[in-house]
């Protein structure tokens, strides 16, 4: 390791510590949210709804009280979540990283990206080689997809047999 690499990787551990601005040229930078927002049709909530009645009055017909209170309470926690907004974060990818909000990762450390093409959204996926967590997303928004290719091409591997995670495919399915 050459005395700039050392430097460079000290530096990217402190960014850890105090994530003000990462170091280097910025190639490119926006805001956008974390997730696409789910559109659900009055057909979603019907359906959700009288799934939710049919298994109340299940658990209430066999007196299985524990089964109804975890419905109950599945259900304020689910009404509280989906009124929260969806976060939005700054990603910002330049020559020693990407940064994303406050959490950076030095090129060192990102195994490679991918991108997911959604009905009319693309996401946007880093993973890490090691270290926590794993992989980290942010929608592209307006942003180039090409640009964005080849800005990271130059830094790290695109993975084209990654595919969405079952349990995200499930809540995309479902629009929970």
């Amino acid at each position: 390791m050459g005395e700039h690499s050392i430097l460079r990787y000290n530096y990217m551990i402190s960014m850890r510590i105090n994530t003000q601005q990462m170091p280097g040229q910025i190639f490119l930078t926006w805001s956008a949210p974390i997730q696409h927002a789910v559109q659900r049709t009055w057909r979603w909530y019907t359906v959700a709804a009288s799934v939710t009645g049919l298994l109340l009055l299940y658990s209430v017909w066999t007196q299985a009280w524990t089964f109804t209170l975890l419905i109950v309470l599945i259900a304020i926690i689910y009404g509280w979540s989906m009124r929260r907004a969806i976060p939005t974060k700054t990603i910002s990818i330049g020559e020693y990283g990407v940064q994303l909000g406050t959490d950076v990762m030095g090129w060192n450390e990102c195994a490679g990206y991918w991108l997911l093409q959604g009905e009319n959204y693309v996401e946007l996926h880093f993973e890490r080689s090691r270290g926590k967590p794993r992989s980290t997303k942010i929608l592209v928004g307006q942003t180039n997809i090409q640009d964005i290719r080849a800005v990271l091409s130059a830094y790290t591997n695109e993975f084209t047999d990654r595919i969405e995670r079952p349990l995200d495919t499930i809540s995309r399915l479902l629009k929970i």
